[in-house]
């Protein structure tokens, strides 16, 4: 067993409470929904699945995004190619995820830095495209929810916008040009 994939001496629970709330969430996720198993390691969380390994990562975004992409396969033969210099490793890839080989010279190498550092940007990248996703719901559902309760929202003497302050500092309102537009505000004393 390589560093990478012996388990720290931690119970598993023990990271597993370390986490946040979102973070445990997103572990139970990989759980459920994806049917892998992460666990805590020396250098990080990885998941297993059969052959199928996806990290190590700091953070359970990143290890989502690898599970997503079907983690790679640690039974596919690898050829080490340590010609970098820089201490990077790099290794030619002899099959992909599905177990389709390469021809051989035609294999894609693989740097695991890049991959970490590629795997992680992704996942940011879906995780932002999954929230601009909830934000259009949320806008639309409190927009409908201000022309509900127009008649009972306090006015703006100085622009004539009728507004609501929810949680005691946070001010709403409808912006009208051409198109309605949401806003929000943290107010301040003076306000």
């Amino acid at each position: 067993m390589t560093k990478t994939t012996a388990i720290a001496k931690q119970t598993l629970d023990e990271p597993y409470d370390r986490l946040s709330q979102p973070e445990m969430d997103i572990h139970d996720q990989i759980v459920r929904e994806f049917d892998w198993k992460p666990q805590y390691t020396d250098d990080g969380w990885i998941a297993t699945k059969g052959q199928k390994i996806a990290g190590p990562f700091s953070g359970m975004v990143e290890l989502r995004a690898a599970v997503k992409a079907g983690g790679r396969d640690v039974s596919a033969p690898t050829e080490s190619t340590p010609e970098n210099g820089d201490g990077s490793k790099t290794v030619k890839v002899k099959h992909n995820s599905k177990g389709q080989g390469y021809i051989p010279g035609t294999e894609p190498v693989e740097i695991k830095e890049l991959t970490d550092a590629g795997l992680a940007y992704r996942a940011t990248t879906v995780e932002i495209l999954s929230l601009q996703e909830q934000q259009k719901r949320e806008r639309e559902a409190v927009i409908g929810l201000l022309k509900k309760h127009n008649q009972e929202l306090q006015i703006d003497p100085s622009t004539g916008e009728t507004y609501y302050v929810a949680g005691g500092d946070i001010k709403i309102w409808i912006e009208v040009k051409e198109v309605e537009k949401l806003k929000t505000k943290q107010l301040t004393d003076e306000e």
